[in-house]
């Protein structure tokens, strides 16, 4: 399942955040699916409208967290003690 849902209507296009059960929580994954979007969408001279929105009940939570957690804990910060 792509976690961004992109829709076009005329001078109208949608990019959906699609991951309703995390509240569009936004991951690496959608941030990676919208960088490749935004080009598509800046060369279609018909578009006038961008329309961020989000599937489900929520447009979206924030970030992410079970990917900060896996991240932090694959490479846990260096703590510098201070002498």
């Amino acid at each position: 399942m792509s976690q961004i849902l992109f829709e076009k209507e005329g001078p109208i296009a949608w990019i959906i955040l699609n991951d309703p059960d995390r509240l569009n929580a936004l991951s690496e994954e959608m941030g990676n699916e919208i960088q490749k979007l935004v080009p598509k969408i800046n060369k279609d001279k018909s578009i006038r409208v961008v329309i961020l929105t989000g599937a489900g009940r929520a447009f979206s939570a924030g970030g992410n967290f079970d990917i900060l957690i896996a991240r932090t804990q694959k490479n846990p910060p260096s703590i510098k003690k201070k002498c």
